[in-house]
């Protein structure tokens, strides 16, 4: 989903904002910059990156990689509402489960799994926490 002119602008600041955190790790802030995007899922080796003008690009943290548009429609959406956990006013672009979208059958639907003596969400769920999926993504899907 594209994000409106008032949402563009308030991504621009908030991606400035980031790189001037004194919170923030050194090298992320770097890379955000580079970048001009702002880190909303940041895993092991690399993070999602929002783009004022609503492009998810997944940058590498560790290789001397190029950041990269991601064109997989799951990790875009579990990268956007991942974000807007931590950023609010990004919920807008969340994406609503389409018809034709199944609860998630890892989650049965709740957007989170549950481990006993953990505390809540510290693990994502394959569908990033929406709780849903696509036909063709429960299909596509290989388990081990």
């Amino acid at each position: 989903m594209k994000p409106s002119d008032d949402l563009q602008k308030r991504i621009e600041i908030l991606i400035q904002d980031y790189c001037e955190s004194e919170k923030e790790p050194i090298y992320l802030k770097a890379l955000a910059e580079q970048n001009q995007v702002l880190p909303i899922y940041i895993d092991w080796t690399a993070f999602f990156g929002l783009r004022s003008n609503g492009d998810i690009v997944l940058v590498p943290t560790e290789d001397l990689e190029e950041a990269r548009w991601e064109v997989d429609e799951r990790w875009k959406r579990v990268a956007i509402f991942r974000g807007s956990k931590k950023y609010p006013e990004l919920k807008p672009l969340v994406a609503e489960k389409p018809f034709g979208a199944s609860d998630c059958p890892h989650c049965e639907g709740r957007g989170r799994i549950d481990i006993p003596g953990l505390e809540a969400d510290p693990i994502v769920c394959y569908c990033g926490g929406l709780g849903w999926l696509t036909e063709e993504e429960i299909r596509a899907e290989t388990r081990g």
